[in-house]
């Protein structure tokens, strides 16, 4: 060493000549682990791949340039973790909308079907009869959403006494 200080060092500013520099992480070929392996490895070995153990610090030291240059890899090596969940966010608004827009079309529908079963429960408290029809427009009328416009036989309600005379 050129410079050798057993205590604490002040200076205005320290170069370090890193070579290579992490960039290498944002290359194609660069085998960045899932973030499950991740969190296995910190699990097993509690701490960071790639990273020096506490003790092996503690115990050997570490070259500000390497320390340096490792940080650079794990910050980068975050910014693809944050790019990939938010691939992932992006994915699920999508997934999100549409299934909010089914849901809207069901709701629409199930509105639709209360309407017509009202008029079917009215229909038959009047003790009208339905009959086939051809449908000969359909679209929107008052209180409906969808109304279907036929030509049907008419029929006369029902009485009692009428039925089986």
């Amino acid at each position: 060493y050129t410079l050798t200080v057993g205590g604490k060092v002040i200076c205005t500013e320290l170069k370090v000549q890193l070579m290579p520099f992490p960039d290498y992480v944002f290359d194609n070929s660069y085998n960045l682990l899932s973030i499950n392996d991740v969190e296995n490895f910190i699990n097993e070995n509690k701490h960071l791949p790639g990273m020096p153990t506490g003790c092996s610090i503690e115990e050997n030291g570490m070259s500000v340039g390497e320390m340096q240059g490792k940080l650079v890899e794990k910050i980068e090596e975050q910014t693809l973790y944050i790019i990939q969940l938010n691939n992932k966010i992006k994915a699920l608004e999508a997934k999100n909308a549409a299934l909010e827009e089914r849901l809207s079309r069901l709701s629409v529908t199930e509105r639709e079907l209360k309407q017509l079963k009202g008029v079917l429960d009215l229909a038959a408290a009047g003790r009208y009869e339905s009959v086939p029809a051809r449908v000969i427009a359909a679209g929107s009328a008052a209180g409906f959403s969808r109304t279907i416009l036929s030509i049907t036989r008419v029929t006369s309600p029902r009485s009692p006494e009428t039925n089986g005379a």
